[in-house]
């Protein structure tokens, strides 16, 4: 059949025209389901509403992107370094050397006083000598526990394999302990010499009794005190201008 018309966008009756060729119009978007058909018994409707029709899936067009400026935000504050962070800037820091920084994290503490490894000269501030303690004491302390768990195990199971293992565990721990025998008392004199007082003051640890309460009593002054201000006899202070432990 042929008696078939349709109005384009202008409002235009075009026709006659067959089914075949209103499908090949459809097919290539030429008549949408908006198009007004009029068929064979002068009848309009919607092509939508044409059995036969078919219309091709349309794809949604994304909204265009419009790039805004926010004068009122603000950035979030930078991230504090984590723990891999702050190891690497102290490896970085003892590296390149130069003028100690006087606000260095408690690796670079720590570093610090393995790196004046066997040196009782000098002067050590209160910073260093905390920042050496919160590094030092959970390593001793989680090595002994490492070490005495082992042990336990292997006098319990009897096993040569654990008894092994607890040899081993505690080789380590002894030889990490003696190890920071010496730099622990070379702080210790520093720490003494910031404060004013000799090294010597520890030796009074070997007076019965009263002995070890004096040395308590130096170790919490040692944690509490402030360093001489400026140069002493032991040195210049650690702190240099800045005055912040």
């Amino acid at each position: 059949m042929t008696n078939w018309h349709y109005y384009n966008q202008n409002g235009e009756k075009i026709g006659p025209i067959s089914v075949s060729a209103l499908k090949e119009l459809t097919r290539q978007g030429l008549i949408t389901r908006e198009t007004i058909i009029e068929n064979q018994d002068g009848r309009s409707s919607a092509a939508e509403k044409v059995n036969g029709l078919t219309f091709p899936e349309t794809i949604p067009v994304p909204p265009p992107i419009i790039q805004t400026t926010n004068a009122g935000y603000t950035p979030p504050p930078p991230q504090q370094p984590g723990f891999a962070q702050d190891w690497q800037q102290a490896l970085q820091q003892h590296g390149m050397g130069g003028q100690q920084p006087q606000n260095g994290g408690i690796l670079y503490w720590y570093l610090e006083v393995l790196k004046k490894y066997a040196t009782f000269s000098g002067r050590a501030r209160r910073r260093e000598f905390i920042s050496f303690l919160l590094i030092q004491c959970p390593i001793n302390v989680f090595l002994g526990v490492l070490s005495g768990v082992v042990q336990a195990i292997a006098e319990t199971s009897g096993s040569p394999v654990i008894g092994f293992f607890s040899l081993m565990f505690s080789i380590l721990f002894w030889s990490y302990v003696l190890a920071m025998l010496l730099p622990t008392l070379a702080l210790d004199v520093r720490r003494l010499h910031d404060l004013g007082h000799s090294g010597l003051f520890l030796l009074l640890i070997f007076i019965p009794i009263v002995g070890p309460i004096l040395v308590m009593a130096i170790f919490v002054s040692m944690l509490f005190r402030d360093g001489q201000p400026g140069e002493n006899k032991y040195g210049p202070n650690p702190k240099g201008s800045n005055h912040a432990h």
